[in-house]
């Protein structure tokens, strides 16, 4: 019987050898805008990669040490909504491509509220002043034209040190600082509008003054006015409702969560609830409602009462969360933060036990107080040697 065409092709085929299949390697390439407004490229040859990994390399560029990146963090447009939200460190970043963040920018997450020292702090300084002045001209601190000058004339110093007449002519501010940190005021970050060449005037002036200032007294004291104007460090959230129906705002800072009542210009008017990080029981959302257990300082109810709020919108579960993440970040630095000073305050006091007598000065006209252990203890050390 004779075998068909079909089946002696079949037949006399050989049977190719099996190659090892070779997965893809995925490359994934990241673009970071730095506070200073440069930028920092990276690439990773890996399956998967986590976020602190990424943030470590952007940390190491931008120098920040390891004690203050606690305050930093890296933001994106969340492509959704195409509002910025804050990358997870702890969460794998994404390889496939159509969900690849390509572009990122360092921020600080959590400003702080201690007084920084001129020598220890340097490095914060700088990128502190760097995102303040990022804030100012977003109308996210709200300053007087005379504040706006000051800062403005501390910025001159520490960036382009003494005024010089020479090099320092007209548009010089801008020319040489650039229209991302230095524009005249308006409406937006401030209760006045002026021209710009009346503004320029009154900060050149001002940064003629600073003469022998050095760059990082200038950026401490850019920091340190900062710090005294009234919003410094908040972080608010717009688009929320309470239980009533009330439009409210979220103004989220380093001592506690407050809610306020929006005023005619849609900042914090009214003050609804305030809640400090220590009274803040739990705080969680679910879909586009955020619950806060707590005690508020404006409460006359139970002591603990559960506050519900809603954002509305498509989208709302997306702000829900920021907001929750938001509060989450603030409270685990306040703890930190409150932790340390506690164990600072505990070194301090075994110190001053610890401390030899022969290094404590008497008191005029008062005889030291003896004590028993302090004397038990030198005999036990005298035996101790003795024994050696």
């Amino acid at each position: 019987m004779g075998i068909s065409v079909k089946m002696a092709s079949l037949l006399g085929r050989r049977k190719r050898p099996s190659r090892p299949l070779s997965s893809p390697v995925n490359f994934l390439e990241f673009h970071v805008i730095l506070l200073d407004n440069s930028e920092f490229s990276t690439t990773f040859e890996s399956k998967e990669v986590k976020g602190f990994e990424l943030f470590d390399q952007v940390c190491e560029k931008a120098e920040i040490p390891l004690s203050y990146r606690k305050y930093f963090g890296l933001q994106y447009v969340d492509r959704k909504d195409g509002e910025m939200s804050w990358l997870l460190l702890e969460k794998p970043l994404p390889t496939k491509k159509k969900r690849k963040l390509q572009s990122l920018q360092l921020a600080v997450q959590v400003f702080p509220t201690r007084q920084l020292k001129l020598h220890q702090d340097v490095q914060l300084l700088r990128i502190l002043m760097f995102q303040l002045k990022d804030f100012i001209s977003r109308g996210k601190l709200h300053l007087p034209i005379n504040k706006h000058a000051i800062l403005d004339s501390y910025f001159a110093q520490a960036e382009l040190g003494d005024f010089n007449e020479e090099n320092h002519g007209y548009g010089y501010l801008e020319g040489l600082l650039g229209s991302t940190f230095f524009s005249h005021p308006s409406f937006i970050n401030s209760n006045f509008d002026i021209s710009e060449a009346v503004y320029e005037t009154m900060v050149t002036d001002l940064h003629k003054s600073r003469k022998r200032m050095t760059t990082n007294e200038a950026m401490l004291a850019f920091v340190d006015l900062c710090q005294s104007v009234q919003g410094y460090g908040e972080l608010i959230h717009r688009g929320a409702t309470d239980d009533d129906g009330n439009e409210i705002l979220f103004v989220i800072a380093a001592k506690g969560l407050k809610v306020s009542l929006p005023n005619e210009y849609r900042e914090p008017g009214k003050l609804l609830n305030d809640f400090s990080w220590d009274k803040v029981v739990s705080i969680m959302s679910n879909k586009s409602k955020i619950y806060v257990t707590g005690i508020s300082k404006y409460s006359f109810g139970p002591p603990e009462t559960v506050y519900t709020f809603r954002f509305h919108g498509h989208f709302g579960y997306l702000q829900a969360d920021r907001v929750v993440a938001d509060c989450l970040n603030h409270k685990k630095l306040a703890f930190d933060t409150a932790t340390l000073e506690k164990k600072d305050k505990r070194c301090k006091s075994l110190e001053d036990i610890t401390r030899p007598n022969s290094l404590s000065v008497p008191l005029a006209g008062r005889a030291r107080s003896h004590s028993p252990m302090a004397s038990l203890r030198k005999q036990m050390r005298v035996a101790q040697v003795g024994h050696v």
